[in-house]
Protein backbone atom coordinates (compact mmCIF):
# COMPACT_ATOMS: atom_id res chain seq x y z
CA UNK A 1 0.00 0.00 0.00
CA UNK A 2 2.82 2.38 0.85
CA UNK A 3 4.52 1.64 -2.48
CA UNK A 4 1.36 2.63 -4.35
CA UNK A 5 1.05 6.01 -2.59
CA UNK A 6 3.44 8.06 -4.80
CA UNK A 7 1.68 6.76 -7.91
CA UNK A 8 -1.73 7.59 -6.47
CA UNK A 9 -0.57 11.11 -5.61
CA UNK A 10 0.67 11.66 -9.18
CA UNK A 11 -2.56 10.77 -10.95
CA UNK A 12 -2.02 13.30 -13.77
CA UNK A 13 1.48 11.95 -14.43
CA UNK A 14 0.53 8.27 -14.55
CA UNK A 15 -2.87 8.66 -16.23
CA UNK A 16 -6.37 8.59 -14.80
CA UNK A 17 -7.09 5.00 -15.81
CA UNK A 18 -3.96 3.73 -14.05
CA UNK A 19 -4.80 5.94 -11.05
CA UNK A 20 -8.23 4.37 -10.71
CA UNK A 21 -6.81 0.84 -11.09
CA UNK A 22 -4.09 1.54 -8.50
CA UNK A 23 -6.66 3.04 -6.13
CA UNK A 24 -8.84 -0.05 -6.47
CA UNK A 25 -5.82 -2.28 -5.79
CA UNK A 26 -4.91 -0.22 -2.71
CA UNK A 27 -8.47 -0.56 -1.37
CA UNK A 28 -8.42 -4.36 -1.72
CA UNK A 29 -4.98 -4.48 -0.11
CA UNK A 30 -6.46 -2.49 2.77
CA UNK A 31 -9.29 -5.02 3.09
CA UNK A 32 -6.78 -7.88 3.08
CA UNK A 33 -4.68 -6.11 5.69
CA UNK A 34 -7.67 -5.74 8.02
CA UNK A 35 -8.78 -9.31 7.35
CA UNK A 36 -5.40 -10.46 8.63
CA UNK A 37 -5.66 -8.10 11.61
CA UNK A 38 -9.05 -9.31 12.76
CA UNK A 39 -7.74 -9.78 16.29
CA UNK A 40 -7.27 -6.03 16.55
CA UNK A 41 -11.05 -5.54 16.54
CA UNK A 42 -11.66 -8.27 19.11
CA UNK A 43 -9.01 -6.86 21.47
CA UNK A 44 -9.87 -3.19 20.96
CA UNK A 45 -11.41 -2.63 24.42
CA UNK A 46 -9.32 -5.23 26.25
CA UNK A 47 -6.12 -4.74 28.21
CA UNK A 48 -4.34 -1.62 29.42
CA UNK A 49 -4.72 1.51 27.30
CA UNK A 50 -1.29 3.11 27.54
CA UNK A 51 -0.52 6.45 25.80
CA UNK A 52 1.19 4.57 22.94
CA UNK A 53 -1.76 2.21 22.50
CA UNK A 54 -4.25 5.10 22.55
CA UNK A 55 -2.18 6.88 19.90
CA UNK A 56 -2.08 3.75 17.71
CA UNK A 57 -5.81 3.16 18.15
CA UNK A 58 -6.67 6.76 17.22
CA UNK A 59 -4.52 6.48 14.08
CA UNK A 60 -6.13 3.15 13.17
CA UNK A 61 -9.67 4.52 13.57
CA UNK A 62 -8.87 7.62 11.50
CA UNK A 63 -7.32 5.47 8.77
CA UNK A 64 -10.34 3.18 8.80
CA UNK A 65 -12.67 6.15 8.25
CA UNK A 66 -10.33 7.50 5.56
CA UNK A 67 -10.16 4.15 3.76
CA UNK A 68 -13.96 4.15 3.45
CA UNK A 69 -14.50 7.78 2.44
CA UNK A 70 -11.61 8.08 -0.01
CA UNK A 71 -12.64 5.27 -2.41
CA UNK A 72 -16.29 6.39 -2.23
CA UNK A 73 -15.24 9.86 -3.42
CA UNK A 74 -13.02 8.25 -6.05
CA UNK A 75 -15.88 6.20 -7.44
CA UNK A 76 -18.12 9.29 -7.61
CA UNK A 77 -15.59 11.17 -9.78
CA UNK A 78 -14.45 8.15 -11.81
CA UNK A 79 -14.15 8.66 -15.59
CA UNK A 80 -13.15 5.11 -16.51
CA UNK A 81 -13.63 2.06 -14.28
CA UNK A 82 -16.71 3.32 -12.41
CA UNK A 83 -18.20 5.83 -14.79
CA UNK A 84 -21.52 3.98 -14.57
CA UNK A 85 -21.82 5.37 -11.03
CA UNK A 86 -23.08 8.92 -11.31
CA UNK A 87 -24.96 11.17 -8.91
CA UNK A 88 -25.81 14.61 -10.18
CA UNK A 89 -24.46 17.42 -8.03
CA UNK A 90 -21.96 15.26 -6.12
CA UNK A 91 -19.06 15.31 -8.58
CA UNK A 92 -17.61 18.69 -7.57
CA UNK A 93 -17.75 18.21 -3.76
CA UNK A 94 -16.49 14.62 -4.17
CA UNK A 95 -13.50 15.89 -6.17
CA UNK A 96 -12.63 18.45 -3.48
CA UNK A 97 -13.02 15.86 -0.74
CA UNK A 98 -10.92 13.35 -2.68
CA UNK A 99 -8.03 15.82 -2.97
CA UNK A 100 -8.26 16.77 0.71
CA UNK A 101 -8.50 13.16 1.89
CA UNK A 102 -5.61 12.10 -0.36
CA UNK A 103 -3.16 14.38 1.45
CA UNK A 104 -4.47 13.72 4.94
CA UNK A 105 -4.42 10.00 4.23
CA UNK A 106 -0.84 10.28 2.97
CA UNK A 107 0.14 12.00 6.22
CA UNK A 108 -1.71 9.53 8.46
CA UNK A 109 -0.33 6.49 6.64
CA UNK A 110 3.21 7.83 6.96
CA UNK A 111 2.82 8.54 10.69
CA UNK A 112 1.20 5.12 11.18
CA UNK A 113 4.09 3.42 9.37
CA UNK A 114 6.70 5.32 11.36
CA UNK A 115 5.07 4.49 14.69
CA UNK A 116 5.79 0.79 14.02
CA UNK A 117 9.33 1.07 12.66
CA UNK A 118 11.40 1.49 15.83
CA UNK A 119 10.94 -2.12 17.12
CA UNK A 120 12.18 -3.70 13.83
CA UNK A 121 15.22 -1.41 13.83
CA UNK A 122 15.95 -2.35 17.44
CA UNK A 123 15.70 -6.04 16.58
CA UNK A 124 18.05 -5.46 13.68
CA UNK A 125 20.52 -3.69 15.97
CA UNK A 126 20.38 -6.62 18.39
CA UNK A 127 21.60 -9.00 15.69
CA UNK A 128 25.30 -8.62 16.42
CA UNK A 129 27.89 -6.35 14.85
CA UNK A 130 26.50 -6.67 11.32
CA UNK A 131 22.97 -6.04 12.53
CA UNK A 132 24.04 -2.96 14.45
CA UNK A 133 25.88 -1.61 11.39
CA UNK A 134 22.82 -2.25 9.24
CA UNK A 135 20.55 -0.51 11.78
CA UNK A 136 22.83 2.54 11.85
CA UNK A 137 22.90 2.64 8.04
CA UNK A 138 19.11 2.33 7.75
CA UNK A 139 18.61 5.04 10.38
CA UNK A 140 21.11 7.38 8.66
CA UNK A 141 19.42 6.93 5.28
CA UNK A 142 16.05 7.51 6.90
CA UNK A 143 17.24 10.76 8.54
CA UNK A 144 18.85 11.95 5.29
CA UNK A 145 15.66 11.29 3.32
CA UNK A 146 13.56 12.98 6.00
CA UNK A 147 15.78 16.08 5.92
CA UNK A 148 15.33 16.23 2.16
CA UNK A 149 11.60 15.82 2.72
CA UNK A 150 11.38 19.18 4.54
CA UNK A 151 12.14 21.34 1.47
CA UNK A 152 10.12 18.95 -0.69
CA UNK A 153 7.14 19.47 1.62
CA UNK A 154 7.30 23.22 0.96
CA UNK A 155 8.10 22.89 -2.73
CA UNK A 156 5.13 20.60 -3.36
CA UNK A 157 2.78 22.94 -1.42
CA UNK A 158 1.63 20.09 0.81
CA UNK A 159 0.18 22.39 3.47
CA UNK A 160 -2.02 24.12 0.87
CA UNK A 161 -3.74 20.81 0.10
CA UNK A 162 -4.03 19.79 3.75
CA UNK A 163 -5.86 22.99 4.67
CA UNK A 164 -7.84 23.55 1.44
CA UNK A 165 -5.86 26.57 0.32
CA UNK A 166 -5.68 25.01 -3.16
CA UNK A 167 -8.70 23.63 -4.99
CA UNK A 168 -6.71 21.80 -7.67
CA UNK A 169 -3.58 19.68 -7.69
CA UNK A 170 -0.76 21.45 -9.51
CA UNK A 171 2.00 19.51 -11.28
CA UNK A 172 4.88 20.63 -13.46
CA UNK A 173 4.59 18.46 -16.57
CA UNK A 174 7.97 19.68 -17.82
CA UNK A 175 9.67 18.20 -14.76
CA UNK A 176 11.01 14.61 -14.97
CA UNK A 177 8.51 12.36 -13.20
CA UNK A 178 11.20 10.74 -11.08
CA UNK A 179 11.63 14.01 -9.13
CA UNK A 180 7.99 13.98 -8.08
CA UNK A 181 8.24 10.37 -6.89
CA UNK A 182 11.47 11.08 -5.00
CA UNK A 183 9.89 14.11 -3.33
CA UNK A 184 6.80 12.11 -2.39
CA UNK A 185 8.91 9.32 -0.88
CA UNK A 186 10.99 11.85 1.07
CA UNK A 187 7.89 13.58 2.46
CA UNK A 188 6.49 10.17 3.43
CA UNK A 189 9.72 9.34 5.30
CA UNK A 190 9.63 12.76 6.97
CA UNK A 191 6.15 12.12 8.39
CA UNK A 192 7.17 8.55 9.24
CA UNK A 193 10.01 10.03 11.28
CA UNK A 194 7.51 12.21 13.11
CA UNK A 195 5.42 9.13 13.83
CA UNK A 196 8.46 7.25 15.12
CA UNK A 197 9.43 10.11 17.45
CA UNK A 198 5.88 10.39 18.80
CA UNK A 199 5.73 6.62 19.38
CA UNK A 200 9.12 6.63 21.14
CA UNK A 201 8.06 9.52 23.39
CA UNK A 202 4.74 7.84 24.27
CA UNK A 203 6.43 4.55 25.12
CA UNK A 204 8.77 6.44 27.44
CA UNK A 205 5.81 8.30 28.93
CA UNK A 206 3.76 5.15 29.50
CA UNK A 207 6.57 3.01 30.86
CA UNK A 208 7.66 -0.39 29.67
CA UNK A 209 4.86 -2.46 31.19
CA UNK A 210 1.61 -3.37 29.44
CA UNK A 211 2.43 -1.27 26.40
CA UNK A 212 0.64 -3.64 24.03
CA UNK A 213 -2.90 -5.05 23.94
CA UNK A 214 -3.38 -8.73 24.87
CA UNK A 215 -2.80 -11.20 22.08
CA UNK A 216 -6.12 -12.37 20.60
CA UNK A 217 -6.97 -16.02 20.53
CA UNK A 218 -6.13 -17.95 17.38
CA UNK A 219 -8.98 -18.76 15.03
Amino acid sequence: MAALLPFLMAYSLVGERFHEAAGTAAFFLFLLHHRRRGGWYRAFFRGAHTPKRLFDSALDVLLLVWAVLQPVCGVLISKHLYRFVHFSGLTSPAREAHLLLAHWGFLLLAVHTGSHLIPPIRRLAAGGKKGKTAAVLVSALWVAAALYGGPALVRRRFADYLFRRAGFFFLDFNEPRVFFFLDSAAVFLLFAGVGALIAWALVRLGGKKTSAPPKPERV
